[in-house]
């Protein structure tokens, strides 16, 4: 007789401990022929799956942030640890930077934020060393949002944006999503998250796109 199709939670959008729990749990069955056969199988894609995984956290994971890696792919923040930094985060870079940012000098003072305990580089945050010395009190840039109020070292409309990833450049995202394939990954949760930020990032760069044209053809309608 046909042996029964098992179904693969690759093709369920299954996130990879939940994958590595279901390998645990087929171990005492292994006995079965359709179970070892689909165990051999699914730990053979999890090998893959975890490289994959590894690579996606190096792009997205700031250096010793305790966020799990699907929380910060979805920004969610009712996750532990999101904020404030931990101490180990800020001794690399504090929450508006990454290790890689380029123009912070190599020494700079640091600033506290009285409400919710965060850290920052004072050039990250806009405030002159000068100032941050003598600060008797600081709101940083993700409080004043929160409270709706305007930060006071920088535009109300733009205060200086909260790092929660590294910030990976778009085409190196599309290599690390067209990598999914390959490794089996590409209908995990953490693919699904890393395929809606470029399709999001997609949306944006083309209505970018036309609002810049539209303003040339105005310039060019006035001319």
């Amino acid at each position: 007789r046909a042996r029964p199709v098992l179904p693969s939670p690759l093709e369920s959008g299954a996130a990879a401990d939940e994958l590595r729990e279901l390998v645990a749990a087929a171990k005492p069955l292994l006995k079965v022929a359709e179970v070892e056969e689909a165990c051999s199988s699914l730990s053979g894609a999890l090998r893959g799956l975890d490289e994959w995984l590894s690579r996606c956290a190096l792009l997205f994971v700031k250096p010793q942030c305790g966020r799990p890696l699907l929380a910060v792919l979805r920004n969610d923040t009712a996750s532990a640890g999101m904020w404030p930094p931990s101490d180990d985060e800020n001794l690399l870079c504090c929450a508006c930077c990454t290790p890689d940012t380029l123009g912070v000098p190599s020494e700079v003072s640091w600033v506290g934020c009285d409400e919710c305990d965060g850290w920052f580089h004072s050039y990250c945050v806009r405030v002159p060393d000068a100032v941050a010395e003598t600060l008797d009190s600081f709101r940083c840039p993700r409080c004043c949002t929160l409270a709706g109020a305007a930060y006071a070292f920088g535009s109300a409309a733009l205060p200086p944006p909260i790092l929660t990833t590294m910030r990976p450049s778009f085409r190196a995202t599309e290599a690390l999503l067209a990598a999914a394939d390959g490794a089996s990954a590409s209908r995990t949760a953490e693919a699904c998250a890393v395929r809606a930020l470029l399709e999001a990032t997609a949306r944006w760069r083309e209505g970018l796109r036309g609002e810049v044209c539209e303003a040339e053809r105005a310039v060019e309608a006035e001319a």
